[in-house]
């Protein structure tokens, strides 16, 4: 049975509280023309994520933001041969050699495998040419999480490094193979890289979190590859490393009572951004008010009042 106390960015505490209130000061607003409910309905619709609830929508605006590196901006072009030579790095990487399955339907196969694949299709919420598509899988990690809790180790590049990010990760992955870590791992793209922030992922059992902290902050800190941009998560000890607890099955709640029909796994970057949406929208609800807009300050206003009973 996972162990209690999990919560993180929900948790009821000042320090918490305080945090959520500074993250979501960080968020961009335009106090002169703010933006109103029907802006966050279009946005959460165009892509493909309205909830059900006010907060849910504007919580869908807020995950752009903290995954984005350029949320308003134009998406970068595909760089084909990049992309294709990352694609080999990764092939030709020994950690992969040794340990290789050809391809993620393998997983589906009875017993399934444990070792390194990728994904040739992509995935649904971001490009093909874009898409979490390096892997590592072992059969036995999921199951020993759990049982103990799992923390998300995030992994933020320099923009510059984009091209050898499946190289890297095969790298960090592999060493934390080697030193007998059961966890699970994936990597974007380069072009994933120069849209998002979180580029490698690796899912760690808690009671392991230390010895993996120490082999990601020595690989990071040689080879200083880590950006310095800033997640809402808990800072590493390295450049471009920060950690973060899955969301337990507290947070799952917490995340369907404040959006309302949320389908498939919550995420941490779902999970992070609904908990700021009672901050950003009181300063949504202020913003109006000063612009005379009545209605729509009261709306935010009542909406943040109700997240924030929720988050209580």
């Amino acid at each position: 049975m996972k162990d209690a106390g999990m919560r993180w960015i929900t948790a009821n505490t000042e320090r918490m509280r305080r945090y959520r209130a500074e993250s979501a000061q960080d968020l961009r607003l335009d106090h002169v023309r703010p933006p109103i409910r029907a802006f966050f309905e279009r946005h959460a619709e165009r892509t493909g994520t309205r909830l059900a609830t006010l907060a849910g929508n504007v919580g869908e605006w807020i995950r752009q933001q903290l995954m984005l590196r350029n949320p308003e901006g134009p998406m970068p072009k595909e760089n084909r041969e990049e992309n294709s030579q990352a694609f080999v790095d990764f092939l030709t990487n020994p950690h992969t050699q040794e340990r290789q399955m050809p391809h993620w339907s393998d997983l589906l196969a009875a017993g399934f495998n444990t070792g390194f694949h990728w994904d040739t299709q992509g995935h649904a919420d971001v490009k093909r040419d874009a898409s979490f598509r390096y892997h590592y899988y072992h059969k036995g990690a999921m199951l020993r999480r759990l049982e103990h809790g799992d923390v998300r180790a995030y992994v933020v590049l320099k923009p510059e490094i984009a091209g050898q990010v499946a190289k890297h990760f095969a790298e960090m992955a592999g060493a934390m193979v080697k030193q007998g870590l059961l966890f699970e791992g994936k990597a974007g793209t380069p072009n994933l890289v120069r849209i998002r922030k979180d580029h490698m992922v690796f899912y760690i059992d808690r009671h392991d979190q230390e010895e993996a902290k120490k082999i990601l902050e020595r690989y990071l800190t040689r080879h200083k590859i880590g950006s310095d941009e800033k997640m809402v998560a808990q800072k590493g000890g390295a450049a471009g490393l920060w950690w973060a607890p899955s969301p337990d099955a507290e947070e799952e709640r917490i995340a369907q009572t404040i959006g309302g029909g949320i389908g498939g796994e919550v995420s941490h970057h779902r999970m992070a951004a609904l908990a700021l949406t009672a901050e950003f929208m009181k300063r949504l609800a202020r913003a109006h008010r000063q612009t005379g807009n009545k209605a729509e300050a009261d709306a935010f206003e009542a909406e943040a009042r109700r997240v924030e009973a929720i988050l209580r």
